[in-house]
């Protein structure tokens, strides 16, 4: 093995799973339960979980999988929401008008874009007649378009569906937990389940960290609405070393069935990741002689962010050494 920084990338995927590369994320992908409720197909759901447990990429890969069903499916951008969103509103149902139009004029132009019609998109001006309004305008210029069109499987599935998926990730960029960020996450939250509910076609999939939510939760009472909705996100140890154990392997080229090796016991599934770190952490304390995957483990918050960047950096160190696999002095040096 050599730690490259290529290799070393490859090997533990990019730490922002919006510009992961799309096939290597479906190879590594674990879905664990809360993946299982994303899919559901409800008009709403909203995964909640702290930094570095994986919502974007669980988002990211429903958002690719969808796309291999020829569904509609946009993939929301912070910036793309609140540039299309005045802010400025005399009080909080305003506000909550603001972002249906907000939200509507973005779908349209998005599900547009979507099937390459950008100079339709950029001739469309505030929806304020909401979602159905948005969808009849949509199902118009798909049908206008269709008949030269035929192998755009994306826009006949929506003329027979009308279905679409609106992923909307990292809403908390640059979140500073002030009066006015708080109220806008509410006000959204309460636009969606409007637009829900005009339409339940129209399906949004939110990604948001635990403490926003609480904010958010604690600050406006009527969200307490959408908390049937929620997918809470969160890891067992077993479950990341059985993540990390899918990445080596499929790294390797091998067909690793995560659902038959979640069954198996620690030390067997540590064995995938014998091939780049040494076996036993050596000649330190109490530790000394301990199998690797103990000492790992034991260095995670519950979160998979942890342990792939311990990996990467310790990754980093083994390369400066010339080594082929992490040494327990690799490790060492990164603790701090």
């Amino acid at each position: 093995m050599i730690f490259s920084d290529e290799n070393i990338k490859n090997i533990f995927g990019n730490e922002d799973a919006e510009n992961e590369n799309p096939d290597r994320l479906k190879e590594y992908f674990f879905r664990n339960k809360a993946y299982d409720s994303l899919i559901a197909d409800l008009p709403i759901r909203i995964i909640v979980g702290h930094k570095g447990v994986g919502k974007s990429a669980l988002l990211k890969i429903c958002h690719l999988e969808d796309q291999e069903k020829d569904y509609l499916t946009l993939w929301v951008r912070p910036n793309d929401v609140f540039s299309s969103v005045d802010s400025e509103a005399k009080n909080f149902l305003n506000l909550i008008e603001n972002w249906k139009i907000g939200l509507s004029t973005l779908i349209l132009r998005k599900a547009l874009e979507g099937a390459d019609l950008y100079d339709e998109a950029s001739k469309i001006e505030k929806i304020t007649g909401g979602i159905r309004q948005a969808i009849s305008i949509l199902s118009e210029k798909y049908r206008a378009v269709l008949p030269g069109h035929q192998t755009n499987k994306l826009i006949g599935t929506f003329l027979k569906t009308k279905k679409i998926r609106v992923y909307l990730d990292d809403l908390d960029r640059g979140w500073e937990a002030r009066p006015e960020d708080i109220k806008n996450i509410s006000a959204l939250l309460n636009a969606v389940r409007d637009l829900a509910g005009e339409n339940p076609n129209v399906q949004f999939r939110i990604g948001l960290r635990t403490d926003v939510y609480h904010l958010v939760r604690s600050s406006d009472e009527s969200t307490d609405k959408i908390e049937s909705n929620l997918i809470l996100l969160s890891w067992s140890n077993h479950e990341i070393l059985t993540a990390m154990a899918k990445r080596i392997g499929t790294y390797f080229g091998e067909n690793v069935d995560e659902y038959e090796l979640i069954k198996k016991q620690q030390l067997e599934i540590s064995k995938y990741l014998h091939r780049i770190i040494t076996e036993r952490f050596l000649h330190v304390g109490k530790w000394d002689n301990a199998p690797i995957h103990r000492i790992l483990l034991s260095l995670t918050r519950k979160r998979p962010r942890d342990l792939v960047k311990l990996l990467v950096y310790a990754g980093k160190e083994a390369y400066r050494d010339g080594n082929k696999i992490i040494t327990t002095e690799n490790l060492r040096r990164v603790f701090e």
